[in-house]
């Protein structure tokens, strides 16, 4: 009877079925509409990724450069370039920069519009059917991770219209067989997870809920084939040329990940996994749901992101259970005014992908960017819980009430945008080039700690390259690694240059100098100070009295102004380490900080840098860089926070008195 009614529900008999094609058409255009103003209003992104791979990936990728490049973008380098190719596209065409925008955030809000179809299968023939949905949508749509990303350069919201179209897809087969649209719920869960390697997450919990459905009798075993047999048409269409050149090059065809499987020679074969936003105690699993409210950076995004509608969920939710756990002690089973008779098949199955997505989700990265899809699906089921838990009248207000206020703490914190800037009619990456670099080829080393600034390379000469030999993941000059360097140095003989960002002040130049020198020294040059020029990226302003400001926080002129050096290099011989004593004792300081908390001191980098008077390891799979010098001791320190912890002397630290802090310091401001 039960599965009788849901089919009822998910294919109802409709009287005014000749208006379901005009409501969704006007659907579509409100949704359009109301993206297009928030992208206007929240402006270009300009952050960190944009400058360091979102355009570089598509261009190395799609022009040859990833052959003669090596580790351009550091690990980012190797990408599937498929989610950003639409990025790549609009700006090499010169559009302007608030076409580009437009055009992209059209496509970010199919997303909404899935989840406005996804609400199709909760409510039904309801009498107020469309407002509910409207509400579920809305408060779907102001998931902040979601609007942040609106109109952008980044892969998450294609993958997040990928995963909410797969998601439609299999509630729309409630009851019945499709082998088209079963194979299109696959298809669109393995593109997305081709896109982006961290959509596994979305794999396991559509597969779970697919499960779900054959198991309760909602979905005929042969459907169940079809959306796997989709997946890996999907997943092969998305990423089998990639994954292939991936593997001829480095033998890991999912590289530089899940090394500790294919054991590639050219990065750690320790796993690499980003623990800047995973809970610390088995508490934040389920505290994480309220942290999310808070007005803080590094709670699940680098920026001030605050979300109180996966807390208000929670607590809807948890009353709804109460309530019918009431219900069955009592053995009331008659209908009552909170609906919760009302709930579906479609809920359960909701509810199954939730619930799986949002363990995966912690337990892989936490990172909100990687989770639109599971984000924004908690607005709709904090509507969903209001309406089957609560009266009428009470639901439907604390849903409206809930989507301004919303909106107004996301803005209030004035980070809508990674780094934001205002649209202009200029080229959406507006990069000055002397024709020194434009008209004659280079091999470029860059350098500059964890950014790259890769994606400038594409406005020097294309048949130029391009290398990150320390960064994010440095590399040594012997090994597989070393091979690699040796033959592209001795191929670009007498034309390779150093790019680096621009001394701050000419005060600090001589010390500055000298700590580059220092750095490459390993590398086997010196610099050519005399042949330098500067390459330069000029941010964009909008006058005092413009709108831009509305939900912009204000800021000086050229602040987000970038500007690098290109400085030709000199061959010289590479100094052996055995000639300083010291370098022993810091290589034995890092190996003993390794293996007594790998969690913060890992994976181990292939190769420690030299500072002046110092050596350096960053540690990549929790930003933390560690120091180890003779006169300051032994220093660690993660990026993006201000303070430093002190773990001891060098003897102090080998003798095993030293704090080596094995437990990671919060990132969250403030802490």
């Amino acid at each position: 009877m039960v599965q009788a009614m849901d089919r009822a529900r998910a294919h109802p008999i409709d009287d005014a079925a000749s208006l379901r094609l005009p409501r969704e058409a006007t659907a579509a255009t409100v949704i359009a509409i109301l993206a297009s103003l928030w992208i206007f209003c929240a402006g270009k992104d300009a952050s960190w990724d944009v400058f360091n791979h979102h355009y570089y990936i598509p261009f190395a990728w799609m022009t040859g450069r990833i052959d003669a490049d090596f580790f351009g973008a550091g690990p980012q380098s190797y990408q599937n370039p498929l989610g950003y190719l639409p990025f790549y596209v609009l700006v090499s065409a010169g559009l302007p920069s608030w076409v580009v925008g437009l055009l992209l955030g059209l496509l970010h809000a199919l997303a909404i519009y899935f989840v406005w179809r996804i609400t199709g299968a909760l409510w039904t023939h309801e009498r107020k059917a469309v407002l509910w949905r409207t509400l579920a949508t809305a408060l779907a749509a102001v998931s902040p991770s979601f609007l942040m990303t609106l109109g952008t350069s980044s892969a998450d919201p294609i993958s997040a219209v990928l995963v909410l179209g797969g998601i439609w897809c299999l509630v729309s087969l409630n009851g019945r067989r499709s082998p088209w649209i079963a194979i299109a719920a696959g298809t669109l869960i393995g593109l997305a997870f081709a896109i982006k390697l961290s959509n596994a997450i979305f794999v396991a919990a559509a597969g779970a809920m697919a499960i779900w459905q054959t198991a309760r009798g909602r979905l005929p075993v042969a459907s169940l084939l079809l959306c796997a047999m989709g997946g890996a048409v999907g997943v092969a269409a998305g990423m089998g040329w990639h994954a292939w050149v991936l593997w001829e090059h480095f033998g890991n065809p999912v590289f530089p990940f899940a090394n500790n499987i294919f054991h590639s020679p050219h990065v750690s074969t320790q796993p690499l996994m980003a623990r800047r936003f995973m809970p610390d105690s088995p508490l934040q699993w389920i505290s994480r749901l309220w942290e999310m409210a808070s007005m803080r950076r590094y709670v699940y995004q680098e920026t001030f992101a605050p979300d109180i509608r996966p807390a208000l969920a929670l607590m809807v939710t948890l009353g709804g259970v109460l309530i019918a756990v009431h219900r069955l002690v009592r053995r009331r089973t008659q209908a009552t005014s909170n609906h919760v008779s009302r709930w579906s098949g479609a809920d359960a199955d909701l509810a199954v992908f939730c619930i799986v997505a949002y363990v995966g989700w912690l337990a892989t990265s936490g990172n909100g960017r990687y989770a639109l899809a599971l984000l924004m699906l908690m607005g709709l089921w904090l509507a969903r819980a209001c309406y089957l838990v609560m009266p009428d009248k009470l639901a439907r207000s604390l849903a409206l009430i809930v989507i301004p206020l919303q909106l107004a703490h996301f803005v209030s914190g004035q980070d809508v945008r990674i780094a934001a800037e205002p649209w202009t009619n200029a080229s959406y990456l507006p990069v000055e080039v002397p024709e020194k670099l434009a008209d004659t080829p280079y091999l470029h080393l860059v350098v500059g700690g964890s950014q790259t600034n890769a994606s400038l390379a594409a406005f020097f000469h294309r048949n130029g390259a391009l290398i990150n030999p320390i960064g994010q993941m440095s590399l040594p000059m012997h090994g597989a690694n070393g091979d690699q360097l040796k033959r592209r140095f001795e191929r670009w003989k007498g034309r390779t240059r150093l790019l680096f960002p621009a001394f701050p002040a000419v005060s600090k130049q001589d010390r500055l100098r000298n700590a580059v020198a220092v750095m490459i020294r390993r590398l086997g040059f010196t610099v050519d100070w005399s042949d330098c020029v500067q390459v330069r990226y000029r941010a964009a302003t909008a006058p005092d009295d413009s709108s831009y400001w509305w939900i912009h926080q204000k800021f000086l002129p050229g602040k987000l102004d970038r500007q690098l050096t290109s400085c030709a290099l000199i061959a010289a011989p590479i100094l052996p380490t055995t000639i300083d004593p010291m370098n022993e004792k810091a290589e034995r300081v890092f190996a003993l900080l390794e293996r007594e908390c790998p969690l913060v001191y890992g994976p181990s980098p292939p190769v420690t840098e030299r500072a002046p008077n110092a050596w350096e390891r960053l540690y990549a799979n929790t930003d933390t860089v560690v120091v180890v010098s003779p006169t300051k001791g032994v220093l660690a320190s993660r990026e993006r926070v201000l303070s430093i912890r002190y773990l001891g002397t060098i003897d102090e630290v080998l003798e095993g008195r030293g704090d080596l802090q094995c437990k990671l310091w919060p990132l969250s401001t403030p802490e």
